[in-house]
């Protein structure tokens, strides 16, 4: 599939450029379109070039949505010319994003699209998670290239996935799970699971130390040369952890998820320093033996 998408992105670009030439002339930004043309507003027009694509003339320039590569058919998707994305500002641009792969892009009035061996994605300016993605690098940032649309969870919840992260909008704000960090929180049920929507982002106690907190728990993690441990701290351990100081505090980082003994009826977390046991009877915390 990458060897398709790569060769689709080389046949574009010659596609593009032949029809430029072509153009030449024909229409630009502020003239009268030819009898071709179907204008939607003065100055703004499209046509269809059959097997290539749609061509739209704005005041931005005359810019060619192609059909390969997914484009067309997004922004099809978004209403065209006329819809959320509006008309292209740009041509298509290759673009090797942080996965390694070959992608392109194009950018639009109000959004940009992305193609990549996912599939095409458009993400329109006015979305927190699109403008939470802009500041973190966009396509060429440490998230990669998206690899699906936004969708909502619930009424003021939504998330988008990415080929290193999920980022997740809400009434705690837009913030991005990403790393191993991120497969904890997915191993958990993700957004709809049980620790719920992040409600800050992701923080560091110390060099390769850091934390998450999400609605009902927060994920932990250690870094080494052996990659990143994650584990989540969920329940009535949550409390019992932030009252002793958190991860730099009395416990430590969490080395486990907890575990349920039914021999004492108990749930036990085991941390850094400490041994935590919940019970019908109480909280004991101990000194590892």
């Amino acid at each position: 599939m990458h060897v398709t998408f790569r060769t689709a992105l080389r046949s574009l670009a010659v596609a593009a450029s032949a029809l430029a030439i072509a153009a030449t002339g024909a229409v630009t930004a502020h003239a009268e379109p030819s009898g071709a043309w179907t204008l939607d507003a003065p100055y703004y027009g499209w046509e269809v070039v059959p097997d290539e694509g749609v061509w739209y003339s704005s005041p931005r320039g005359t810019h060619l949505v192609p059909d390969a590569a997914y484009f067309r058919g997004v922004h099809g998707l978004f209403g065209g010319g006329r819809g959320s994305l509006g008309y292209p500002t740009g041509p298509v641009r290759a673009q090797t994003a942080s996965d390694g792969y070959d992608n392109a892009y194009q950018t639009f009035e109000r959004g940009t699209i992305y193609s990549s061996q996912f599939g095409g994605v458009g993400m329109p300016a006015s979305s927190s998670i699109t403008q939470h993605y802009n500041r973190n690098g966009g396509g060429g940032g440490a998230y990669g290239y998206p690899t699906s649309h936004e969708v909502r969870q619930a009424p003021g919840w939504w998330y988008q996935k990415f080929t290193f992260s999920t980022v997740y909008a809400s009434r705690y704000g837009t913030h991005g799970v990403t790393g191993a960090l991120g497969v904890e929180h997915l191993l958990q049920g993700g957004g709809g699971g049980a620790l719920g929507y992040p409600t800050a982002p992701r923080r560091w106690d110390a060099a390769g130390y850091s934390y998450q907190t999400f609605e009902r728990g927060n994920v932990y993690c250690v870094s080494s040369a052996d990659g990143d441990r994650c584990s989540t701290v969920r329940g009535g351990f949550v409390d019992v952890h932030q009252r002793n100081g958190g991860g730099r505090g009395l416990l430590g980082y969490p080395m486990g998820d907890e575990y349920y003994d039914p021999w004492t009826n108990s749930w036990w977390q085991a941390f850094e320093h400490r041994l935590v046991e919940i019970s019908p009877t109480g909280v004991s915390v101990m000194i590892w033996p």
